[in-house]
Formats: C-alpha cells, sequence, structure tokens
C-alpha cells in the first residue's frame, strides 16, 4: 500500500465532504434534536431530565447513522457516474490504496461528525457522554466501511 496515494484519495475524500456542506447539516440536526428532545422532556410526567437525554441519544444515534450513510453512498455514486474512480483507478493507485484512503476520510469525519453530536449529552452528563460518543464513533465507523464497501 503506497500512503502517498492513500492520503491523496483522502484529501478529495475531505473536498466532498465541505462540498456537500455537512458541517451545516449536522448543527441544524443538532438543533432540531435538541428542540425535539426538549418536546419531548415536557410531554414526560417524571424524570423529565432522564427522558431528555435519552430521547435525544436515541434519535441522534439513528439520524447519524442514516446520514453517514447517505453521505459515503451517494459521494461514491457521484464518483462513478463522474467516471471519477475510472480516472483513479486509471493512475497508478491500487483499489487498496483507494478504499483505505476513502475509508481514512470518512472516518476523520465521523470522529469529528460524533464529538459534535455528543456535545450535548457531555456538558449534561459526561462520563455517559464521553462513553457515547465513543460508541457513536465506533457504530459510524463500521456503517461508514460497510457503505464504502
Amino acid at each position: 500500500m503506497n500512503v502517498r496515494n492513500a492520503l491523496s484519495v483522502t484529501s478529495f475524500a475531505w473536498l466532498e465532504i465541505k462540498r456537500t456542506h455537512l458541517w451545516r447539516f449536522v448543527v441544524a440536526l443538532i438543533v432540531i434534536g435538541c428542540a425535539v428532545a426538549e418536546f419531548a422532556a415536557s410531554i414526560a410526567v417524571t424524570e423529565s431530565a432522564h427522558y431528555r437525554l435519552i430521547f435525544y441519544a436515541a434519535s441522534m444515534r439513528l439520524a447519524a447513522a442514516f446520514v453517514m450513510a447517505l453521505l459515503v453512498a451517494t459521494s461514491v455514486l457521484r464518483e462513478i457516474d463522474d467516471k471519477v474512480v475510472d480516472l483513479i483507478l486509471s493512475r497508478p493507485v491500487s483499489r487498496t490504496d483507494w478504499y483505505v484512503g476513502k475509508l481514512l476520510g470518512y472516518v476523520t469525519a465521523v470522529v469529528c461528525f460524533a464529538v459534535l453530536i455528543s456535545l450535548p449529552l457531555v456538558l449534561q452528563a459526561p462520563a455517559e457522554g464521553l462513553s457515547w460518543c465513543y460508541s457513536l464513533a465506533l457504530e459510524l465507523i463500521i456503517v461508514v466501511a460497510a457503505t464504502l464497501a
């Protein structure tokens, strides 16, 4: 495996993430998730704080997995339609370098995505929020690797 080729493909993955404006969507997702969790907590009769955290964590985990799978799938499909994959593979870049480069780019995005989504949980329950962030990041890495394959 050529590290230089893999890092080159990683930079293209980051460029794709930048062009899709994922970070704006993440902020919007967090705001919507907090608002819906606050509404759900207001409906609860007792233990509204726990209900708020649980509702936010469950809905954000589902949304994060869906968003990352959709991002990777559309990115790869766009590259295939635009013949970028053919162009990359016609160069001295092996399929392993391409896969590892894409995976590395999306894994770094997943870690940033998981940290941003976990901020409301970490602020309210630090220990549980950090463990939730860690498990979310690992789950999203699996989702990205499976979608990329």
